[in-house]
């Protein structure tokens, strides 16, 4: 399977619209060629996607392995991760099990795999447990082993993507019986009843190991909506024996890790391009961003130094600049030129729609962003150029005094004016200007005037 990069941009477009059945036949041809770094990317761009359609099926012994430490791996989402692990290591890690493992082991995994059913998530699980521990072990015996002169050796990146691996497997079994404690990903918020399980999980891994809870509250983070909210959860939970030198080092490296997703994060948002056309993802993105950054914010400034205010500050005016550029400085003319001028398509009108409520959303984030006056500027400044754009139409229709093409046009234009007006915020001078209208266009024979 030979392709350009450009080739599979163009394939990543056409993947979001085609019919399931063939979406999910290309799919499994990209997936044959995966260890090629263009292919993963294609891959992570539809994965949303790939997520609904996917058919139910056994999942493969690798995908099992990968259980404990998906939610960690980076590169495959928009939001990123804060694990630190990964996605290339999934190939490499699997061949060095996959040949070290005693193959008396292997053969019974493959055949307990090979009759297991779709529907059986017991039974994954069973194999899976088996797995994980076989996995750490042998992953745990290459980095104890010492290169050798002949290179045969780890070479230092797999050995760095083997350690990133190794904890998540030794703790696979809490993290995925965390999995189904906790409710279903993306968590958007943590119950007292969540916490007190949290607590639970983390203070028995300390037990086995002091290094443990950090790789539990990763798997947690991972599954958040916004992981750097759990640093603010941090503080009041109980950890039982970890002592008070170990909660801070824990909440320090996973405040690190939840600073350098944010900015990870802020970067890619910076050079998306496509943004100005999708107003509406523009302010997701920095919805999920700034909540990200009023998180961390609370729970790092008294326990960091003024760097991480800084690097925060970087991102939040990354983020700043994007919503200013892409939504608040457009927004005037994509909504005024859409609705008050003649003969404006359906498509465009969408368009303005989308740009007025993205718009609208800013008001949320602006104060945070800074952006406060300007939002506020821009959605009155647009308010009264519709309401001023009106006017001028229901003149307009009280001049002619006949009902007619023209008269039909600007009854359409006007009902735009309006229903742009009640997303910008102010219904009731919406209703007065449709009632007002409503009743001109009675008089005129072409129906009452109705908001849409």
């Amino acid at each position: 399977m030979k392709t350009s990069g450009t080739d599979l941009r163009e394939l990543e477009k056409r993947l979001l619209d085609v019919p399931a059945a063939k979406f999910w036949e290309i799919v499994k041809l990209l997936e044959q060629v995966q260890e090629r770094p263009e292919v993963r990317n294609t891959l992570a761009t539809i994965r949303p996607r790939l997520t609904q359609v996917r058919p139910q099926r056994r999942p493969s012994l690798t995908r099992l392995m990968c259980l404990p430490f998906e939610d960690v791996l980076e590169g495959g989402g928009r939001n990123g991760s804060i694990g630190g692990v990964q996605r290339r290591v999934i190939i490499p890690v699997w061949r060095l099990v996959e040949n070290d493992v005693d193959p008396k082991l292997m053969n019974l995994l493959q055949h307990n795999h090979a009759a297991l059913d779709p529907t059986d998530s017991a039974g994954q699980h069973a194999i899976g447990r088996q797995l994980w521990r076989a996995a750490a072990e042998v992953l745990t015996r290459r980095l104890e082993t010492p290169d050798t002169e002949d290179g045969q050796g780890l070479d230092a990146t797999l050995r760095r993507d083997i350690e990133s691996v190794v904890p998540f497997l030794d703790s696979a079994e809490t993290i995925e019986e965390l999995k189904t404690l906790l409710p279903e990903k993306p968590i958007a918020y943590l119950s007292a009843t969540d916490i007190a399980v949290i607590e639970r999980q983390v203070e028995i891994s300390a037990r086995r190991d002091p290094a443990r809870p950090l790789t539990i509250l990763l798997a947690v983070a991972g599954r958040l909506a916004n992981p750097a909210s759990l640093l603010q959860r941090l503080e009041d939970m109980d950890f039982g024996r970890l002592t008070r030198a170990q909660k801070p080092l824990i909440i320090s490296r996973l405040g690190a890790m939840v600073v350098r997703n944010l900015e990870q994060r802020s970067h890619r948002l910076a050079s998306d391009a496509t943004l100005a056309a999708r107003p509406g993802d523009a302010v997701s993105l920095a919805e999920n961003l700034v909540d990200g950054l009023i998180s961390a914010g609370s729970a790092l400034d008294s326990a960091y130094d003024d760097s991480v205010t800084s690097r925060l500050q970087t991102v939040r005016g990354v983020v700043r600049g994007m919503i200013q550029s892409n939504v608040i400085d457009t927004a005037p003319a994509r909504v005024l030129s859409a609705v008050l001028e003649i003969d404006v398509s359906a498509e465009r009108s969408l368009q303005a729609e989308e740009h007025a409520r993205a718009l609208r959303r800013c008001t949320r984030i602006a104060a945070p962003l800074g952006l406060g006056g300007m939002v506020e500027s821009a959605l009155k400044m647009i308010e009264e150029e519709l309401e001023r754009g009106a006017a001028t139409l229901i003149g307009d229709l009280e001049r002619r005094g006949a009902p007619d093409a023209e008269v039909r046009q600007t009854r359409a234009r006007l009902s735009g004016a309006i229903r742009m007006m009640e997303l910008i915020g102010d219904r009731g001078r919406a209703d007065a200007l449709a009632s007002r209208g409503g009743r001109l266009l009675e008089g005129l024979g072409t129906g009452a005037m109705v908001a849409p």
